[in-house]
């Protein structure tokens, strides 16, 4: 006996649902690819255009957008939008606490321990090490802008993220947010981890074949309404900026061209994570094959029913996106302060306790 046993074959449709699966990831990061640039050379073609239009983030204009979207002031002074020390070209917010800073590694932060090196700003100024530990602990998280592309329109919609961490804020602790964290997974891991689940289901004819597709849906809805909350709040406020005199004419209309190729590019992601294992269980449908049982143990196995298929394929795609995710700076980060704060000690004698023990190191 083969690993797959034949049925009926409709080799045309299988085939052709199998190319598009496998064109489906690399399509998807084209057109995000092209979207996502088409979003920055629209902007800079629309500012020289424009002589009023001016992208930099100013104190000022820094200090009133928080007022504006995040609607808390305790965020607001705690949240520190920074450029650097990182290399990433990523702009965003970074909300998970008991990674202390996100993304980055272990040699810049001890580098940045044992120099007395700071943290940037996008207003010029600088953060020092505690500071920014002090920040991200009290308002629960930072934004990065990390490219020469940022500017106050990406600032905005990244504001309109961070007005999620308010307690006021409806979207606070919401269920979505761990959907949301699986979500933003890469898609050709999603699709990947989906598929796999599809393919081991028993019964390529069963409609729980098409399940995971259906879950990895499930993680883009609240993906897409997130960056949809996000843009609308970051336009409002861009609006309300440009009405008051503080931002030229013209500033809310480039925003909302920005906004919507940005988000093209998540929804064309979506599409393509959701599409792979929906499509990959019709071309295995459509060829007519199952994964046989050996006869000794049919008796044993039943048909998967819709609750284990939804566990099965939940199960894979949490674990695809665990190993994803994961990074050793995390770890060495939460033994590096986490430890430190749980025996008591401040936040900045733990700073200055780890630049001793480097100092004698080196």
């Amino acid at each position: 006996m083969g690993i797959f046993e034949e049925k009926k074959k409709d080799t045309t449709n299988a085939y052709l649902a199998g190319a598009a699966a496998a064109a489906a990831i690399p399509t998807s990061r084209y057109v995000a690819d092209y979207l996502g640039d088409s979003a920055n050379a629209y902007v800079r073609d629309s500012a020289k255009l424009n002589k009023n239009y001016s992208g930099d983030i100013t104190y000022r204009n820094l200090t009133r957008l928080k007022e504006e979207i995040l609607k808390d002031k305790y965020i607001s002074d705690n949240l520190h939008v920074v450029t650097s020390p990182s290399n990433n070209t990523y702009s965003g917010l970074f909300s998970d606490k008991s990674k202390y800073i996100p993304g980055i590694s272990q040699s810049n932060l001890e580098d940045m321990i044992k120099n007395n090196r700071a943290f940037i700003s996008v207003d010029g100024s600088r953060v020092s090490v505690s500071d920014m530990i002090k920040g991200v602990r009290n308002s629960g998280g930072f934004i990065h802008l990390g490219n020469n592309d940022s500017n106050i329109i990406d600032l905005a919609h990244e504001l309109g993220h961070a007005r999620a961490l308010s307690t006021s804020s409806k979207r606070f602790g919401s269920i979505p947010i761990w959907l949301q964290s699986i979500g933003r997974t890469r898609p050709s891991v999603l699709a990947g981890a989906a598929s796999v689940a599809s393919l081991l289901q028993e019964d390529p004819d069963s409609p729980y074949a098409y399940a995971p597709a259906a879950v990895v849906a499930a993680t883009q809805i609240p993906v897409l309404r997130e960056e949809y909350i996000a843009s609308k709040k970051g336009y409002d406020a861009i609006k309300r900026l440009q009405k008051a005199g503080l931002l030229g004419k013209g500033t809310a209309q480039i925003a909302k061209g920005k906004y919507l190729r940005y988000g093209g590019s998540y929804a064309a992601g979506a599409l393509a994570a959701t599409a792979v294992p929906a499509l990959v269980a019709l071309a295995r449908q459509r060829y007519g094959t199952d994964v046989p049982i050996l006869d000794d143990a049919r008796d044993s196995i039943s048909s998967i029913s819709p609750l284990k298929a939804g566990l099965l394929a939940g199960g894979t795609l949490l674990g695809g996106a665990a190993l994803a995710k994961y990074g050793p700076t995390s770890k060495y980060i939460d033994k590096l302060i986490n430890k430190r704060m749980y025996k008591g000690h401040e936040i900045d004698e733990a700073v200055k306790k780890i630049k001793q023990d480097l100092s004698k190191k080196s």
